[in-house]
């Protein structure tokens, strides 16, 4: 079965997006690993140190991220021979999560301090012996955040990431191919893809849509509103040639 003309595209987007998580959660951890060793850690000026330091690769983080998407809708365009979709809203939900991650690590920083200042209190010891006593254990804190969406269900940042990738290529490639198909007059399209879909997708496969509903077809809004391109689908779209008797009716 063929694939989705943008496969490669959400593919190589993807694999952008999550190599600039990778180098930049890396880079994360080596910087909470160095000031889990810092026997001030627990003072202001530690954290704000850290922090702006930590504020630096996430911005870069970000930078790569966005550049992964950008890259993934102008391939997935020109997949289909269609024009580059806006991405602000994509974008914007990559920026939150960067700074909900900025959030979350700061928080987690802070927590540690609280823990050195109130052993120090509890053993009656200076703060710097009480962060030192704490290293081990604060070294094995990691660095993974995480976001709950709107259902209260929880996702890893990278899995988030590699989600957005893959739906923001996949809805640019659609609406790439919805514009262009506009654009000529053409108002049907045809569901094609593997015959095996999950539950969202069979009872679409094959399916004749129309993209504004001025025919008696469903539309693509109402099946994509129903499920059809849900994060990670394999299907796609193509044009839709009536046959001989249908044009006659």
């Amino acid at each position: 079965m063929q694939e989705a003309p943008w496969a490669a595209a959400v593919r190589s987007s993807r694999s952008a997006a999550l190599s600039a998580f990778d180098a930049g959660e890396g880079q994360v951890l080596a910087l909470l690993s160095a000031h889990r060793k810092d026997r001030s850690r627990w003072s202001k000026s530690s954290i704000d140190g850290t922090m702006k330091k930590v504020g630096k690769v996430l911005s870069d983080l970000e930078i790569g991220i966005i550049a992964g998407l950008e890259l993934g809708a102008e391939m997935a365009a020109k997949s289909v021979g269609g024009s580059v979709q806006d991405l602000s809203a994509d974008i914007q939900r990559v920026k939150s999560q960067v700074a909900r991650m900025a959030a979350e690590i700061r928080e987690r920083i802070t927590s540690e301090a609280r823990q050195v200042i109130q052993a120090a209190r509890v053993q009656k010891i200076a703060k710097s012996a009480a962060a030192e006593m704490l290293t081990g254990t604060h070294l094995t804190y990691g660095v993974q955040t995480t976001f709950g969406d709107r259902s209260g269900k929880k996702w890893k940042s990278r899995t988030y990431f590699e989600v957005l990738a893959d739906a923001s290529t996949m809805n640019s490639g659609i609406s790439s191919f919805r514009d262009k198909m506009s654009d000529v007059g053409n108002d049907i399209v045809q569901v094609a893809g593997p015959a095996d879909g999950c539950p969202k997708c069979q009872p679409w496969i094959g399916r004749v849509l129309s993209l504004t509903g001025v025919t008696d077809h469903p539309t693509l809004d109402e099946a994509m509103g129903s499920g059809l391109f849900h994060p990670r689908c394999r299907h796609h779209l193509v044009h839709y040639q009536q046959k001989k008797d249908e044009k006659e009716k």
